[in-house]
């Protein structure tokens, strides 16, 4: 399976949280080409986003099969996260503390 992630510096994040978890109620549908492209097989196994915590830091995912692998999102500081999973989101992180 593929991985992506990226990180964004944030403009204006004046309602952004709120935007992106309105957002992820449709997030799997709206991703769908993207992801089936990095190898999304099946449906979310819960259709719906949880919480985790790495370093201080909270993001937000939803996982899809295979394993390991799934939409991942963040806001840290002045900073959008965005990975395809937990692994590339701690990696992130990492870089962002450094």
């Amino acid at each position: 399976t593929n991985r992506l992630g990226f990180i964004a510096k944030i403009e204006i994040k004046e309602g952004l949280p709120e935007m992106l978890t309105a957002w992820e109620k449709t997030a799997e549908k709206d991703t769908e080409g993207l992801f089936s492209v990095l190898g999304k097989e099946k449906p979310a196994v819960f259709p719906y986003f949880k919480t985790a915590h790495y370093k201080g830091n909270v993001f937000r995912y939803i996982s899809f099969s295979p394993a390991n692998f799934g939409l991942c999102w963040a806001i840290i500081n002045d900073r959008f996260l965005f990975t395809s999973s937990g692994e590339n989101m701690f990696q992130l992180i990492n870089e962002l503390t450094k």
